[in-house]
């Protein structure tokens, strides 16, 4: 999960879905002794927060979107300056092509971390969707600026002639 948050902040949109596989495919371990080993370690409210942002990653892996915006929506509303749990909301409703609520979403995070360049990229896509080409172009024009602009550029390309979609991010392979 963490790796692929890592991916995410960093643009390294082609590493995502294989992490998603890897989420899929693991063989984990008992998730009861998962659960007493994360409250031995962290307390009861931070196993449970814990929790919440790893099934947040589960549900949009397993494309359970509403569920893992349900779980989003959970952490938030304990860390609500966690940007990626925004992320995560915003690729949830995009996936179920509830483009307003990813904007929303999206731009929420950005008020709580302007600087996460994935945001904007991500934001561009709903709003071209939703007919606001101004907006869109000018996330682009952000992202084509930013440090993890060199790992976008091919998906900031095909985002321009309208051949990108986050759905390409939550399959995995």
């Amino acid at each position: 999960m963490w790796a692929a948050m890592i991916a995410l902040r960093q643009g390294r949109l082609h590493d995502v879905p294989t992490y998603m596989g890897d989420i899929l495919n693991s063989q984990s371990s008992n998730p009861v002794f998962i659960q007493r080993l994360m409250v031995a370690l962290y307390g009861e409210a931070n196993a449970k927060l814990l929790g919440s942002s790893i099934a947040a990653i589960g549900h949009l892996s397993i494309g359970q979107f509403d569920t893992a915006a349900q779980d989003a929506d959970k952490v938030i509303s304990i860390v609500p300056n966690y940007a990626e749990m925004y992320l995560l909301k915003g690729l949830s409703y995009c996936n179920i092509d509830e483009n307003k609520k990813a904007e929303e979403a999206y731009s929420a995070g950005l008020k709580v971390d302007p600087s996460f360049s994935m945001l904007y990229f991500l934001r561009a896509e709903v709003r071209s969707k939703l007919g606001d080409t101004i907006g869109a172009a000018e996330d682009l024009d952000i992202v084509g600026k930013s440090d993890i602009s060199a790992n976008l550029k091919p998906y900031i390309e095909a985002a321009q002639a309208g051949q990108f979609s986050c759905k390409d991010i939550t399959t995995s392979k």
